[in-house]
């Protein structure tokens, strides 16, 4: 756990004047017991996202007097949706979804990408940004309650078929 402990001090020491947010949920216990270590290191708030069955459980962490108190807030519906999960980890307000960039040769595959995961179910949203320009995100998917992110690449022969399968050789 040291060592864990270590690797992410260092990857934030060029920020120290910064606020940070501790995200506990996945990962392993160690990583999550040395993300609490670190939390109350640097003062900082964490967050747990709690799911049990259809249950669901927002937790925000804050430091008093070196002891961790918890704010827990019971979320509604039987699925989260991408604009929770963004109001949860970033706030509402301090995101949007702007779309793909149309000045990006990318936007044609992203826009393809994103048909073809909606026919299958999955809520999709395209250009989300957020954390004053720090975040641009190109695809964000979530498919009952399993969250992911698609960094969307393409060629320059990205608009065509030849195009998108070279991808699908790599």
């Amino acid at each position: 756990m040291e060592t864990i402990i270590q690797d992410i001090a260092h990857a934030l020491s060029p920020f120290d004047e910064h606020e940070f947010l501790f995200n506990a949920t996945g990962g392993t216990k160690i990583m999550a017991l040395a993300a609490t270590l670190l939390a109350e290191k640097y003062r900082s708030p964490m967050v747990y996202l709690e799911s049990e069955g259809k249950q669901y459980n927002f937790y925000y962490h804050t430091w008093e007097d070196h002891r961790l108190i918890s704010h827990k807030q019971p979320l509604e519906g039987s699925y989260l949706h991408l604009e929770d999960v963004f109001n949860l980890y970033l706030g509402p307000g301090k995101w949007e979804e702007c779309g793909p960039d149309p000045k990006k040769d990318g936007a044609h595959f992203e826009g393809v990408l994103a048909e073809a995961l909606r026919a299958h179910g999955y809520e999709v949203m395209l250009g989300v940004k957020g954390l004053n320009g720090q975040l641009d995100i190109d695809i964000a998917i979530c498919f009952q309650n399993q969250f992911g992110i698609i960094e969307a690449k393409s060629d320059k022969n990205g608009k065509s078929w030849m195009g998108l399968n070279s991808y699908a050789r790599l």
